[in-house]
């Protein structure tokens, strides 16, 4: 999710800084794929941190069964020797167990939590349950008396027995069965097996280790999205994985129609690969122009001019994408002022001036100037109102002079009018 989010910003700055618009879409598809990318690991996430707590709970309920038994056998046999003990030795089942047993330091175990990547193989879990888990005898070829959990003298009660009456009696969760019989004679001691407690991936009913198994193949099956490990490798995913094409191809497909001739998909590809500057490994040529692309690096209050990859840090270009985002405003809404200025210039050359028979119907100054015309008191009446000669105006239809202005023209030659 890092390298997606880190990539989003690398591509987002680019597409802001570029200024062939071709080039700044794709550079902007490829942002948002990215961040797509990056939100669909976040939704994962927490669809995994259920299921790692649901799978985390039980495993560590089991592992507190399985390590207070071990504590508690390892308590009972603590100087049995060779007498009485509930514990063996691995190599040698005649004495009892002690602190050189690696296995049965499950009980003092300090659980080291390390990131790694979410990996199951064939032995870890299957279908159809726990393989590793088998079960089996536990109990050892020595066991007689020597072990409390069996010895019962008779099936009457006895304060010197561990256990009153005989039966069955469960330990770790139910995984391991002792039967007191009423005799110094052990039966078997059954560790529950657990390698088809399930099918189809679910366990069966009434399963000891059934709620931890399920909770376990659904965190293993939890799709997380591939971002990549690094910008480059993220970003060239989402191109080869034709991510951004898609993107793309609904923008370009707005709009389109039948009688076009080529589809959206076709001008999305053709567009990759022309701001590639190639038809093959177009994820890797596009990543190059990317971190290429010159931007403004933003330091205090002064902006430098560098590529991309020289502006190290997702905060840094998130800042270089403002800028340009910014800069780009500014100068849109200059042009847009430039615009509406030269629109209004227009608009008074453009405005019809009125002719010489239009200002001689007026005697006073006033209503004279109103009328946009020039006025002298001391020319003759009908003279006095006249058109302001330095007032350009447009051409008249039908008419050849450069404007149609009768005072511009006036006393010339048709001729020396139109030079």
């Amino acid at each position: 999710m890092n390298a997606a989010a880190a990539a989003k910003a690398l591509a987002g700055a680019a597409a802001a800084a570029a200024a062939d618009s071709e080039t700044k879409v794709v550079f902007q598809a490829a942002a948002a794929a990215a961040a797509e990318c990056a939100a669909d690991t976040a939704a994962g996430l927490t669809s995994k941190a259920t299921a790692v707590v649901s799978a985390t709970g039980r495993a560590a309920k089991e592992i507190g069964h399985i390590a207070e038994m071990v504590n508690f056998l390892k308590q009972v046999s603590a100087g049995g020797g060779s007498t009485g003990y509930g514990l063996t030795k691995a190599a040698d089942e005649a004495n009892a167990a002690d602190e050189s047993e690696q296995e049965l330091k499950c009980d003092k175990q300090t659980i080291v939590y390390n990131a790694q990547a979410m990996q199951y193989t064939a032995n870890d879990v299957t279908d159809d349950g726990f393989p590793v888990m088998p079960g089996g005898d536990a109990k050892s070829g020595t066991a007689t008396n020597k072990c409390k959990l069996f010895h019962k003298g008779s099936a009457a009660a006895a304060a010197s027995d561990l256990f009153q009456t005989p039966g069955q009696r469960s330990f770790i969760d139910g995984l391991l069965t002792v039967t007191i019989v009423a005799s110094n004679n052990p039966r078997s001691l059954p560790i529950a097996p657990q390698n088809a407690i399930a099918t189809g991936e679910h366990a069966k009913p009434n399963q000891i280790l059934g709620e931890l198994y399920n909770s376990v193949q659904e965190l293993k099956n939890i799709q997380g999205s591939d971002c990549g490990t690094d910008e480059k490798s993220s970003i060239s995913k989402v191109i080869e994985d034709e991510k951004v094409k898609a993107l793309l191809t609904a923008a370009l497909a707005i709009g389109a129609t039948s009688t076009d001739k080529e589809s959206p998909e076709q001008r999305a590809q053709k567009m990759l690969e022309r701001v590639a500057g190639t038809t093959s490994e177009l994820g890797t040529a596009i990543f190059k122009k990317i971190e290429e692309q010159q931007a403004m690096h933003i330091e205090g209050a002064k902006a430098t001019q560098k590529q991309l990859k020289q502006i190290t840090g997702s905060a840094n270009r998130r800042l270089t994408e403002l800028y340009h985002t910014m800069m780009a405003e500014k100068n849109l809404g200059d042009l847009k002022k430039k615009i509406e200025d030269l629109a209004s210039q227009t608009a008074a050359v453009s405005k019809k001036m009125p002719s010489k028979e239009d200002c001689k119907e007026h005697k006073e100054q006033g209503p004279c100037e109103k009328a946009g015309c020039k006025f002298d008191g001391s020319k003759k009446d009908g003279e006095k109102c006249f058109p302001d000669p330095e007032a350009p105006t447009v051409k008249k239809d039908g008419e050849n002079g450069k404007t149609g202005s009768t005072s511009i023209c006036a006393g010339k030659e048709q001729g020396e009018c139109e030079k």
